[in-house]
Parts: structure tokens; sequence; C-alpha cells
């Protein structure tokens, strides 16, 4: 009786343990980690995009599960699963990811003035960086939301662009997207280093010049009229918040 006792009490053990560890997940090959309640909006927003298209599935795979303490961290892929059965796998790696705790390298590059701007002026404090390029209509999207968070942390963070555009060219988009961040222009050299290949990018920098996180688009939300809108960047607050 006792031995089934003592098999019971440590199957209840383990068995709270697993149920009362906390869930994070993070997309293959990509840095940020959310909690369960963003990817349930992960998720809403996919289930949002595709339910127009009948011959086509997206679908979120579990491939990673790594136990920390008290904590579950789910790695998933996205998957497309065409008609026919065809699947195709969505989640990509990107060498810019691999830059997280690691040290941004130095640079120097022009501003739309002219203006020379080295990396050493700009990594003594909090910094966002945003990278973009002219024909990216993704990256003129989100021009309002960064604008918008650039405003309220106004004096605390520096926020620049970088793209590989010229200052003329990039002239020409801001006349039609205003984008009030500090532009440096002609950055293919650095955006090639970091391995930067799809845009655009917000990198999340603190006052020692170290990395903190890498995203992708500010992330989408289901509105309630059940409609996908761009959500207003409070994954990049979040991260902010955590250098200042």
């Amino acid at each position: 009786m006792k031995r089934i006792t003592l098999f019971l009490l440590s199957f209840m053990a383990i068995s709270f343990g697993a149920l009362s560890q906390t869930k994070y997940y993070k997309e293959f090959g990509k840095s940020r980690i959310v909690d369960q309640t963003e990817y349930d909006q992960i998720k809403d927003v996919l289930l949002h995009k595709n339910k127009s298209k009948p011959n086509i599935n997206v679908n979120l795979i579990v491939v990673e599960e790594t136990r920390r303490n008290d904590s579950l961290v789910i790695v998933y892929k996205r998957q497309m699963v065409m008609n026919g059965g065809v699947k195709i796998n969505l989640s990509g790696t990107e060498k810019v990811y691999e830059m997280v705790g690691k040290k941004f390298p130095n640079f120097v590059f022009r501003d739309l003035e002219g203006n020379a701007c080295s990396s050493d002026s700009l990594l003594n404090a909090p910094l966002v960086l945003n990278f973009w390029f002219n024909g990216c209509r993704p990256c003129k999207r989100e021009m309002p939301v960064l604008n918008q968070i650039k405003k309220e942390y106004e004096g605390k963070v520096r926020f620049v662009s970088i793209t590989f555009n010229s200052a003329d060219q990039v002239k020409k988009v801001l006349q039609d997207y205003p984008f009030d961040f500090y532009h440096l222009v002609e950055g293919k050299e650095l955006i090639d280093q970091i391995g930067i290949t799809a845009y655009p990018k917000t990198i999340v920098i603190d006052r020692n010049g170290i990395v903190r996180q890498v995203m992708d688009c500010v992330e989408s939300m289901v509105s309630e009229n059940g409609e996908v809108v761009l959500g207003k960047g409070d994954e990049i607050r979040k991260e902010i918040e955590k250098i200042l």
C-alpha cells in the first residue's frame, strides 16, 4: 500500500509539474519568444488570412520542445499544405537572428543631407534600428506605427532607419510615406554583413551596443469585425522597455 501511495504521489507531482509549466513559443529560425496569448493571436491571424483560400491550408507545426526550469519553449514552423497534399515550409532562417546577444558591428554611413554618421555616435544609448527599402510595401505599411512608437519614447531611445537606397530615392518615398526616423542610406555592405534578406526588420539594441531582439514587420491582429489589420506594435514596446 505504501508503495502504491508513493507511486501515486510521485505521479501526481510529475503531472502537476507538467501542467504548471508556463508555455512559450518561438518560430523556427527566429529569435523572438512569445507567450500563449501572443501565440494564440498568431494562430488567429493565420486562420483569418487563409479562410478565403479553400485549396490552401497554413498550419503551425511543432518541431521541438525544450524545458527550462518551470517553462516549456515550443518551437514551431509555418507549413503550407497545397491542394493535392504538397507541403511547403514557410519558416526559414536568416543570419540576422544570430545577432541576438552579440555586439552590433561598427559602421559609417551618410544621412539624407550627406552628413557622415558612425555607429560610435549611436550605440551608446538605447537604439531601435529599422531596415527597409523603397519597393517594400510592408515597410511602408508599418511606418505610421513606428512613428507613433518613436513619439512615445522620444528622448529615451534613438530611432534610426538604414536602407540600401540612395538619399534621393528615400526622399522621394518620404513625400508620400512620412517616416520620422533618422535616415541613413546606401547601407548595403552592413545589410549583407548581418544577413538581412527579408524586409522589414527592426533591431532593438541596448546602451552597450548589444542586440537584444530582431523582429519582422509589425504583427497583425484580428479586429472586432473579423478583419486582419496591422497591430499597434506592442511587441516592439515590450522589447524597448527591457533596454530602458
